[in-house]
């Protein structure tokens, strides 16, 4: 056969005994554009390597072996011929059935089926390759390339997570690019969807009293498997017994409210934090909270839809006094039963307690059985580290003077300002 590429893996013991200098050989022909080897000298049996021959007993230490990539560019090479220049049987020469990067991600065992195995974990400092070519980034780049604009299955807040993985800046940065322009594609795709399955839940209380708080504490607890209908499932390969499943929602918080969505990245669920009802306009507020209809909704730089599954909103301010201002003459209780229908849950949240409702009367105050749980949401910065009180730092800097105790009665202005300094 004839291919760009080839693998294969020959024993230490082997070419120190044919005298084999793998590296020598790389170097010696120019028809090999690209190069890469690692030496295996940490690899013990697995229990699946027991499986396939019993005389190689779990936990016992492997043979030696060194792992050997070549490249052609755009030229094809006769295997046999690459099998002559390293000496080795011509059938040790191997076809790449999958990928160059899932080839070298095995160099340092760190394909799926290699960790899933427990198989040592090399280090990419112990790959050697030739000079024009940084195997562990193109290989960083080939798998992200694999996921990149996959909404269905990733987030973007996990892809962009694997990309800040990247070691290499300058690829970290395209990947970047790659990603965001995969979102807006995605963005317009999505605006082209009807119907939608969302649900809304309104939070409301005094500041201080923990509305976003609860609301993290809440979505952070959620399994998405729980909530999300199995038609819109991301990841449902993994397997069909929810039983046994379990994945946080991706969430997100609106940055300003005068442009809430400009945060949002696709997230399955997303707070708008601290809205008031000239944060929007009535027509735009309808529309994109319409359980079932999918609208879009006007944001800096491109209009966005919202294509998660849950709405959190909070507010200091009642839903019963939304759009109750100068729009009052204009918006009669028909016309606010709209927005209040849109309403799934209805939250308070006071000092100590925190009420739960699930209907909503005319006038858009909470009725119907009430649920109360216990206010908690201190305890969730209980354990996250705590920022260093700057105050403290402040004579550490400067340095500490201990002033003169001064006695009310005893004392002159004189003796606190001199002559020259007194302001008269």
């Amino acid at each position: 056969m004839k291919l760009k590429h080839y693998w294969f893996s020959v024993t230490e013991e082997y070419l120190k005994a044919n005298n084999i200098k793998v590296l020598d050989v790389l170097q010696s022909y120019r028809s090999i554009k690209k190069w890469a080897f690692i030496l295996h000298d940490k690899d013990n049996y697995t229990k699946y390597d027991e499986l396939e021959n019993p005389e190689h007993k779990e936990g016992t230490h492997k043979p030696n072996h060194v792992h050997v990539y070549v490249n052609f560019g755009e030229n094809s090479i006769n295997h046999k011929m690459v099998a002559s220049w390293f000496n080795v049987n011509e059938h040790s020469i191997k076809k790449i059935i999958t990928s160059a990067s899932n080839c070298l991600l095995y160099f340092v065992h760190g394909t799926a089926d290699a960790i899933a195995e427990g198989k040592f974990q090399y280090d990419w400092s112990e790959v050697k390759h030739s000079p024009n070519w940084n195997p562990e980034v193109f290989t960083e780049e080939e798998r992200f390339n694999l996921g990149i604009g996959n909404f269905k299955e990733f987030s973007y807040k996990e892809q962009i997570e694997r990309v800040h993985q990247i070691k290499d800046v300058t690829l970290r940065i395209k990947m970047q690019k790659k990603l965001d322009d995969a979102f807006v594609t995605e963005l317009k795709y999505r605006s082209t969807f009807i119907d939608r399955f969302i649900q809304v839940m309104f939070v409301t209380g005094e500041s201080g009293t923990g509305k976003t708080t609860f609301a993290r504490q809440f979505v952070e607890k959620l399994n998405y498997f729980d909530i999300v209908p199995k038609e819109y499932w991301r990841k449902t390969s993994k397997s069909e017994d929810k039983e046994i499943m379990f994945r946080h929602l991706d969430y997100g918080i609106s940055g300003s409210s005068n442009d809430a969505f400009e945060n949002y990245k696709g997230e399955d669920v997303y707070i708008l934090d601290d809205m008031r009802d000239d944060s929007f306009s009535f027509t735009d507020l309808l529309k994109f909270l319409d359980n079932h209809t999918n609208s879009p909704v006007k944001s800096r730089y491109q209009n966005k839809c919202f294509f998660g599954v849950l709405l959190v909103i909070t507010s200091k301010q009642k839903l019963s006094e939304w759009y109750k201002g100068d729009d009052k003459d204009k918006l009669d209780t028909a016309t606010l039963k709209q927005l209040y229908r849109r309403i799934s849950n209805y939250v308070i949240v006071k000092e100590d307690y925190i009420y739960l409702y699930n209907e909503l009367n005319n006038k858009g105050e909470p009725c119907g059985d009430c649920n109360v749980i216990k206010n908690n949401t201190l305890d969730y910065y209980k354990d996250k580290p705590k920022a260093i009180n700057v105050s403290n730092l402040i004579t550490d800097v400067f340095g500490k003077v201990e002033p003169k105790t001064l006695k009310v009665g005893q004392i002159t202005m004189t003796e606190v300002l001199d002559d020259e300094d007194l302001p008269f």
